[in-house]
């Protein structure tokens, strides 16, 4: 899967979704991420600088995150024009097209008392995999002209 697809599918969806490197650095995120962290400019921040808590446990969420194929919960205290904004967020590892590719953790947040977010990872499943057929289609269409 390629950011571009990432990018056109969690566009889609009204929660709000980030992709993060490794290290927490944000690769992508769709609209609904920029009004939750209240920026247009997220591609290129890492995680740990919007939050309030401590880098440590940042750190130690993207490598629980990076290592799970679920999605798992953890509440972090966005920072918020000078106020701390609890928000859940669930991550887990995106798997990539081949494993050459760097690790990429997709993680959906949501103000505290907003439901989980493992329904929402199946759909976008299946969202792409659907586009992936459809491109095969396309694919093969093109080819026979």
């Amino acid at each position: 899967m390629t950011l571009d697809e990432v990018e056109l599918i969690t566009e889609l969806l009204p929660d709000a979704f980030i992709l993060l490197s490794e290290s927490g650095s944000i690769r992508t995120a769709n609209r609904a991420a920029h009004e939750l962290f209240r920026t247009d400019h997220l591609v290129g921040l890492v995680l740990a600088d919007l939050v309030t808590d401590p880098p440590s446990k940042v750190s130690d969420w993207l490598n629980h995150w990076s290592s799970s194929r679920r999605m798992i919960a953890n509440s972090f205290n966005l920072q918020s024009d000078g106020t701390s904004i609890p928000v859940r967020c669930e991550g887990g590892l995106l798997q990539a097209g081949n494993t050459n590719n760097p690790t990429l953790i997709l993680a959906r947040c949501s103000r505290e008392n907003h439901a989980p977010a493992a329904e929402i990872v199946d759909q976008l499943k299946k969202e792409i995999e659907l586009l992936q057929k459809q491109l095969v289609q396309q694919k093969a269409q093109d080819s026979n002209r």
